[in-house]
């Protein structure tokens, strides 16, 4: 039943309050750590067949996923904040690498090194 009720609450929250809240948190961190770096990674695709609920739209979706990356920018314009986008590095010949993931939300050990490889060159 509780995890009934996350998935309607999560379902609830629309891609545009989402990005305010991340964009909230960031403002937050950088009134309170002047100094710090701040890199947003866009969220990885899910292998939608495994992950999605089909009762609940939107859930798991990665087009949603994707939307909420793309629409950030209106809401972080600090040119102060990294942001990188790794989605794509998660797509083989236009589908969801399977080979990267464990359970088809959480990367591999594969999935991983992906996204070593992918943020070693933004890290100082």
């Amino acid at each position: 039943m509780l995890e009934q009720t996350i998935l309607v609450i999560q379902q609830c929250i629309p891609p545009r309050k989402i990005a305010e809240n991340i964009a909230l948190i960031v403002e937050i961190i950088q009134r309170n750590l002047l100094d710090c770096s701040i890199y947003i990674i866009s969220p990885l695709p899910c292998i939608e067949e495994q992950q999605a609920f089909p009762n609940v739209n939107g859930i798991r979706s990665n087009a949603f996923l994707k939307y909420i990356f793309q629409i950030l920018p209106e809401y972080i314009s600090d040119d102060k904040i990294t942001m990188i986008d790794i989605f794509a590095q998660f797509y083989k010949d236009g589908q969801v690498n399977t080979d990267l993931y464990k359970d088809g939300l959480h990367p591999s050990d594969q999935g991983y090194q992906v996204m070593a490889k992918n943020l070693k060159k933004y890290l100082h």
